[in-house]
């Protein structure tokens, strides 16, 4: 991840050769130098958007996002223009702002804690500029493209190596922003399924099964399903048991060949899918029931049919 020192500002000469130094004598990499200048709405949006990038100053980018939020004018032109810049964090963070703008307008259903935090964090307040409550940016191929682009396993939101953060997580983002419009934009998401990248890999079929696209089930499965397997990831069977579930009848096939080479916690599970499919739980009383096939949570008793506790998302980081 990262944070570029704009041409404009410098650091005194003396002070950046004492900084030098002082790296060379402990034998250590340079660290990231802190800003020493103020952002704010006076600049351009052309400069706003240039602290944007991938660079070595702490805190340019989070401070230019909050110019950006809260510019005098509106900055959806100019961001959807950012979609295209060469930097991929910059390409990232015009996404989640876009987004962002666009939930002004929407009630946001998520139980993911950091993706509430973030869409509370950007409702317009008394003071806020008046194209908050007038533009609504529209959902654009380049937009789904860059969202989707974020579901790699990537620096976002955490670059450990660099020590530094980005403000949002733009894979769980993007998946709560693209599963209630996975009808819309199946081809590409199908698409996303062949990637080289496992966890946009897996992020994609997860979306689509979430969103429902049943004809996407013969191709999303074959990711899906070994997950159901008592694998070392804490939280991969239960979200994708979710995801399977959303496919509906169209997925029967696949979970009953599945069932050739299964272990015992993916027999069960499979046995637990066909059941919620073919026959719903209605009840209570149905779910405790079904329980008895269910050995990866203790916090409901059907996790085929029942969210809860699922909001975690940091088991993707075991993924090979």
């Amino acid at each position: 991840m990262s944070l570029v020192m704009p041409h404009r500002v410098a650091l005194p000469c003396l002070l950046l050769f004492a900084a030098c130094c002082s790296c060379v004598l402990a034998n250590e990499p340079p660290q990231p130098t802190r800003m020493d200048y103020t952002i704010d709405t006076t600049w351009s949006l052309d400069d706003l958007i240039d602290e944007l990038r991938d660079d070595d100053v702490r805190w340019n980018a989070r401070d230019a996002v909050t110019a950006i939020m809260s510019y005098p004018t509106s900055p959806v032109e100019r961001l959807q223009q950012a979609l295209d810049d060469p930097d991929w964090q910059v390409r990232q963070i015009a996404c989640d702002l876009l987004w962002s703008i666009r939930e002004t307008y929407i009630k946001i259903q998520s139980d993911n804690e950091m993706v509430r935090f973030s869409y509370a964090r950007w409702r317009p307040e008394p003071g806020s500029p008046r194209w908050r409550l007038q533009v609504k940016p529209p959902i654009t191929d380049r937009l789904i493209a860059v969202t989707i682009d974020g579901l790699r396993n990537d620096a976002t939101p955490y670059d450990h190596s660099r020590r530094r953060a980005l403000m949002y997580t733009n894979a769980v983002h993007g998946l709560s922003r693209l599963v209630p419009i996975a009808h819309t934009w199946q081809n590409e998401l199908e698409a996303a399924l062949d990637s080289d990248d496992a966890q946009q890999q897996l992020l994609a079929a997860i979306i689509l099964g979430m969103g429902g696209v049943s004809d996407s089930a013969e191709l999303a499965s074959p990711i899906l399903l070994p997950h159901l397997r008592d694998n070392d990831i804490k939280g991969d069977a239960r979200v994708c048991l979710l995801a399977l579930m959303g496919f509906g009848e169209s997925v029967m096939p696949q979970l009953r060949s599945a069932f050739f080479g299964a272990d015992t916690q993916q027999r069960d599970l499979l046995t637990l899918l066909i059941l919620d499919i073919t026959d719903p739980p209605v009840t209570e009383a149905d779910r405790v029931a079904r329980s008895r096939f269910n050995s990866i949570t203790t916090i409901v008793h059907d996790p085929a049919v029942e969210a809860a506790g699922t909001s975690q998302w940091s088991w993707l980081d075991a993924l090979k």
